[in-house]
């Protein structure tokens, strides 16, 4: 015999949309970088990245990850 289920209100009320996936936009949370749109350290520029660049970069993702 075939049995249906239904949700409980308690499932429905608190589902989160695309939820189950790592980085879907509902489970995400922030960098905490501490810059945002339009900051000069986020601005792109045609020639390559220079290797003091690249390392101020890193500096910052250290110590946001220090700080979370």
């Amino acid at each position: 015999m075939l049995e249906k289920f239904r949700a409980r209100r308690d499932y429905w009320e608190t589902i989160m949309p695309a939820s189950g996936r790592p980085k879907c936009p509902s489970m995400s949370t922030p960098e905490g970088w501490g810059v945002t749109k339009g900051h000069a350290d986020l601005l792109q520029h045609r020639e390559a990245t220079s290797s003091q660049e690249m390392k101020h970069v890193l500096e910052m993702q250290k110590k946001a990850k220090s700080s979370a």
